[in-house]
């Protein structure tokens, strides 16, 4: 993510202004969550919310941009929860966001695309990053330094017991943009209409 936030920040003659981002992920989770807070309805969000949060915050993160406004539309699939979700949204910086997301795959995948003037990065599966220009691809292969989620918790709880403060990329906003966005998701497929994001 620090590297495709990179790209498109520092490499800007390269990608041009991103215009559109596409997410799409999907698992075989609704198989797995019979019997789990998961799969209780006033509790639990759904998949978009579950699974799919980490790639509309990752797209969030890459592009400091956040959402304005959002439509959607949700399917249960015959289940107590929300299984699978689309999305358009609209997000600061003239940027359209469409997501979806598929909770009762049988793969997993996660894929993030943002599409400049100029060109593409292409994240895939958390595990590739690509540059494509014209038909042409190229893989990203200096990546930037980063740490895994358990490097950072552990880095937490150590910085507390010693007294220190440590500053992250994702701040404890995030988590409030976050709820913001699955409230307005499931707002707006329950209303079939757009639906503002208070910022």
């Amino acid at each position: 993510y620090r590297t495709a936030r990179r790209e498109l920040r520092q490499n800007k003659e390269k990608y041009g202004d991103v215009h559109t981002v596409h997410v799409f992920v999907c698992e075989h989770w609704s198989q797995t969550i019979a019997g789990t807070w998961r799969d209780d309805p006033v509790i639990s969000g759904g998949y978009f919310a579950d699974g799919g949060s980490h790639q509309v915050d990752a797209a969030f993160f890459i592009t400091g941009e956040r959402p304005t406004r959002l439509r959607a539309t949700v399917d249960r699939r015959d289940r107590k929860v929300v299984i699978q979700t689309r999305v358009e949204a609209k997000l600061t910086g003239g940027i359209t966001l469409f997501a979806h997301f598929v909770g009762d795959a049988h793969q997993w995948r996660e894929d993030i695309i943002f599409h400049g003037t100029r060109g593409d990065v292409v994240l895939k599966n958390g595990q590739e990053i690509e540059r494509w220009h014209t038909d042409a691809m190229g893989r990203i292969l200096d990546g930037e330094e980063g740490t895994s989620p358990n490097r950072a918790f552990v880095d937490t709880l150590s910085a507390r017991q010693s007294g220190r403060h440590l500053e992250f990329d994702s701040p404890i906003s995030t988590g409030r943009t976050m709820m913001k966005w699955t409230d307005a998701v499931l707002q707006s497929a329950a209303k079939d209409d757009w639906v503002d994001i208070d910022r």
